[in-house]
């Protein structure tokens, strides 16, 4: 089962670094509601550890902060511009909507916006194996959490990622 968590994850990131081959630049970076040190220090704040996966011409920061060998999971993307960020996170609530649509997903994609974020919860069962998973964009940043264990186990984790984070 846990493969099958790694192989969702895996395939998510995929779709999220095809996504960033067909965007380019189109306005100068102002600021991000998360840093990517204000994210590190999140991050280790509550025991995960964070690496580093650099730049590229999508990318001015990515960062991947995980729990020991736990499926616990959150990547940081900090976009160079905010076109790059929504439609990365566009392709990925998406690509869940169609996981719902096709039948690979059975639960829920419930997406909510703000004047400073858009949030997407996808809570159920992704091939037979419980999923609670939350995207989130502002601005220049992409964030993606996932988390291993219950429904209830993974819920509460990925709730308190995402308020550590401030969303």
């Amino acid at each position: 089962m846990k493969k099958c968590r790694f192989t969702v994850s895996v395939l998510i990131l995929a779709v999220t670094l095809a996504v960033l081959a067909g965007c380019g630049t189109v306005s100068k970076k102002t600021g991000a509601m998360v840093t990517a040190d204000q994210f590190k220090t999140a991050m280790e704040g509550i025991d995960y550890s964070v690496s580093s996966y650099g730049s590229d011409h999508y990318y001015d920061e990515v960062l991947r902060a995980r729990t020991g060998n736990s499926y616990n999971c959150v990547f940081y993307y900090e976009a160079v511009n905010s076109l790059q960020a929504e439609s990365t996170y566009t392709n990925a609530v998406a690509s869940y909507q169609t996981s719902k649509d096709n039948g690979t997903l059975v639960g829920t994609v419930e997406e909510s916006t703000s004047d400073k974020f858009s949030k997407c919860i996808i809570s159920g069962e992704i091939s037979g194996k419980a999923s609670y998973i939350a995207l989130i964009r502002n601005e220049y940043v992409y964030i993606s959490v996932t988390a291993d264990g219950t429904a209830e186990e993974q819920a509460a984790e990925v709730n308190k990622v995402i308020a550590k984070l401030g969303f």
